[in-house]
């Protein structure tokens, strides 16, 4: 254990107050040694008590105040960060106590410059998050996904250093994407793969309200649009007939998602609420896109 690398760990945080000691708390007690690792926690211009909690903690603190954006907190990290190896996470995931040993691991294999690793849902506590738990939102590897190369997910991704130093930082004003962005950058411009791990895991909590629902899928909207624009060659192309029907359920969202709101959800069947949830998703989705 002692000839591990030594390894930062960078946790951005925008308004984190109820998660982010969870999270620091799950990083001191990893299965990893104690004076082979960093935590570096960077506080993306909170209103809450978010510096108060941390504070609480022997972790390195940093404020990014001139980005709103979670790339520009991860890059302030980053550039203040001593180790061969970085490893993302979340303010509101929770880290396995063997999550550091298990992704650094994948790092024996010479051609692996960045290791994605498994992002489970925490216990859903209502409706929504049992939704966005069942439909696996932020999995590393979903075979439904628009994109031709892989990528892995900031809220659980490990780098080397190199990786930086060869392509650059996160495009840091990007409000999603981002990580998309520097996994391809990584493929095409350097030898490294990626290696995806189902045993350096994380418990992530997902958003609870319609509100956060349809504001994530917004972004997440914007990230793609995003992607589209700078790598048209590695998105998907939908055909014609897509299109059309992507218009089609736009119009029928404006009539039929309303009686989700106007009749009580306790008494629409499960299979229904989850049928109103995907019309709310797609809706924040192409909206975002629309945007981008």
């Amino acid at each position: 254990m002692n000839d591990q690398p030594f390894v930062t760990i960078i946790v951005p945080v925008h308004n984190g107050e109820k998660t982010i000691a969870a999270c620091i708390k799950s990083l001191f007690g990893q299965d990893y040694p104690k004076d082979k690792y960093e935590i570096i926690v960077i506080d993306n211009n909170s209103k809450d008590k978010t510096a108060d909690v941390i504070k609480n903690y022997l972790v390195k603190y940093l404020f990014e105040s001139k980005i709103q954006s979670s790339y520009a907190a991860r890059n302030a990290g980053i550039k203040s960060a001593r180790g061969e190896i970085f490893a993302f996470i979340d303010a509101d995931c929770v880290a396995d106590k063997e999550w550091l040993k298990k992704g650094v691991a994948c790092f024996a294999q010479e051609l692996v410059g960045c290791v994605g690793g498994k992002i489970n849902s925490a216990q859903p506590r209502n409706y929504i998050e049992e939704y966005l738990a069942d439909k696996e939102v932020l999995s590393q590897k979903r075979k439904e996904s628009p994109f031709i190369l892989s990528y892995a997910k900031t809220a659980n991704a490990f780098y080397r250093k190199e990786v930086f130093e060869k392509v650059g930082l996160f495009e840091e004003r990007w409000v999603s994407g981002g990580d998309a962005d520097l996994s391809w950058r990584m493929q095409l411009n350097m030898n490294y793969k990626i290696n995806f791990s189902d045993k350096a895991i994380v418990f992530h909590k997902h958003r609870s309200t319609l509100r956060r629902l349809f504001q994530q899928n917004i972004t997440w909207g914007k990230g793609y649009k995003a992607l589209q624009n700078k790598y048209p060659n590695e998105v998907k192309k939908r055909k014609f007939r897509q299109r059309v029907w992507t218009c089609w359920r736009l119009t029928y969202i404006v009539f039929a998602i309303a009686p989700f709101f106007i009749f009580r959800k306790e008494s629409m069947s499960k299979d229904k609420v989850k049928y109103y949830l995907d019309l709310l998703s797609f809706a924040g989705w192409e909206i975002g896109k629309l945007i981008g």
